[in-house]
């Protein structure tokens, strides 16, 4: 009994000494990335940097280049040179814009439609432009044209009235084609067609018409659409709660789609509601700015291969940051920079199967960092999620799962919580740091998880919570996780290591 006692003892005095060890390194590391993320986080707020000044540029500056190391590949589009010959042929018309609304609606629902139309005011009189090529100024012509709006834009481009883009048409935009939406006015744009814009800037001007208070003019790209966005800038856009209005939008429908690519990339996206992307596959938003979102700063939903890389959101926000719902499989999460705002901060949902989060740095927010459910074979590696209020890394209901070579940092609440699996069904969390999180690692029905190779030796002392919770011991034991272990809320299970990759 006395042999017994006194080597508890000492084995509690060797945790106490790894705890002080420990506390240099983990000062060390804690201070170097939450002093550069408060630098630039205040760098931010006392001088927010033009809109040339691009999202790579910022986040190498601020020194978090050896985190978010995006993965930048696909063809950078040239859009100074159009992508294929110029038709000068502009044939335009006028229509009611409801018929635009309605096709909207038939995939996307009617809710905001009667903001749209009350904004309006009766004026339902929309210029549409059914083939060509244009411009704003020859946007602005037809317009006098037709006896819709005869002051030519006030020689600044001030739209008054709703323009629509056919399908057959096009519309470029350049670096002096700046456009401004009247909001008293109930001026929007939608098009069904093909959108071009390098380095032009969009905003709304004017007081919110008292019939819809709401209504705050957007620019969606819907039906067939095709976008190519490159160094713009849109402020202030967006109203409602729906992808479809949302301030910049590509909203397609599926019987229409193009297999014309949809880019967004290099530009910036002040006080709009959403960057919202549903049913374009394949598409890419890379190395954009996005502050002060007034919903999920970017949101994805029913497109397959995404690509979100490389961008910078920052501000107060209500909700995620990044979102991939409802069936947008196969999508790549990398090299983002995340700071601040509500909820996760990214978030992947609904069937979005064989989604990669990898290298992005989620930081200070109110919610948690990363949430990932309701998907099989997905990987979260290479990501920094630090001083969340709530989780660190959150996985539920998945099958097939990796979490891996994360650096997990004084979230709140856990570092890692495992909840809802599948009965047997193993997932993978190799290699992490964890660091000063409220607890390590945390399950709720976490069923079997195979641990190797996880640091917790500077997450003392509250290694496990939830199911684990009477379980610290065989980490207290196993600081550096050089012996795996298959762990379940019952306690470990022996027998060899799951196979948890995906088959393809």
């Amino acid at each position: 009994m006395h042999h017994t006692l006194k080597r508890a003892v000492l084995a509690c005095f060797a945790l106490m000494l790894t705890a002080v060890s420990a506390a240099a390194a983990e000062d060390a590391l804690d201070f170097e990335w939450r002093k550069k993320l408060q630098d630039f986080e205040l760098q931010l707020q006392e001088n927010m940097p033009p809109a040339s000044v691009q999202a790579k540029q910022m986040i190498a500056d601020a020194g978090l280049g050896a985190i978010a190391l995006p993965d930048m590949s696909g063809n950078r589009m040239e859009m100074i040179a159009p992508s294929r010959q110029i038709n000068r042929e502009i044939e335009a018309k006028t229509m009611d814009v409801r018929l635009s609304l309605g096709l909207i609606s038939q995939i996307y629902g009617a809710k905001d439609n009667l903001d749209v139309m009350y904004a309006l005011r009766g004026n339902n009189e929309a210029l549409v432009i059914n083939s060509g090529d244009v411009t704003l100024a020859d946007i602005f012509a037809q317009l006098n044209k037709f006896g819709l709006q005869t002051d030519g834009g006030q020689g600044r481009n001030l739209l008054r009235v709703p323009v629509i883009i056919w399908g057959g048409a096009t519309l470029r935009m350049g670096p002096e084609d700046d456009l401004i939406f009247s909001r008293s006015d109930g001026a929007f744009l939608i098009n069904f067609g093909r959108l071009e814009i390098t380095g032009s800037t969009v905003t709304t001007e004017g007081s919110a018409v008292p019939e819809a208070p709401d209504f705050i003019p957007f620019f969606a790209n819907a039906g067939g659409a095709s976008v190519r966005v490159r160094n713009a800038n849109f402020v202030g856009l967006g109203f409602g709660n729906e992808p479809k209005f949302s301030g910049f939008s590509v909203v397609r429908n599926p019987l229409l789609v193009r297999k014309d690519e949809v880019v967004i990339e290099d530009s910036t996206f002040m006080d709009v509601v959403s960057v919202a992307i549903s049913m374009a596959d394949n598409a890419l938003v890379r190395n954009n700015r996005i502050h002060d979102s007034r919903g999920a700063s970017l949101a994805v939903t029913h497109s397959v291969g995404a690509r979100i890389l490389g961008n910078l959101i920052t501000g107060d926000a209500p909700t995620n940051a990044i979102r991939l719902f409802q069936g947008s499989s196969r999508g790549l999460v990398a090299g983002n920079v995340v700071m601040g705002g509500s909820r996760a901060g990214i978030a992947v949902r609904n069937d979005s199967h064989r989604t990669v989060v990898r290298n992005n740095v989620v930081w200070k927010r109110r919610g948690g960092g990363i949430s990932v459910s309701s998907l099989t074979c997905g990987i979260v590696e290479h990501n920094l999620v630090m001083d969340n209020h709530q989780k660190g890394i959150e996985v539920r209901a998945v099958k097939n799962m990796l979490v891996q070579d994360n650096i997990v940092i004084a979230n709140r609440y856990v570092g890692i919580w495992i909840t809802d699996q599948l009965a047997e069904e193993p997932i993978l969390i190799a290699d992490n740091v964890l660091i000063s999180n409220g607890a390590g690692l945390a399950s709720a029905t976490g069923e079997r998880m195979v641990l190797t190779g996880n640091d917790f030796s500077r997450q003392f002392p509250r290694f496990f919570a939830g199911d684990l919770s009477f379980q610290g011991r065989l980490i207290a034991v196993n600081l550096d996780g050089s012996t795996p272990m298959i762990l379940t809320a019952g306690g470990p299970l022996g027998g060899p290591l799951p196979n948890v990759a995906c088959d393809e």
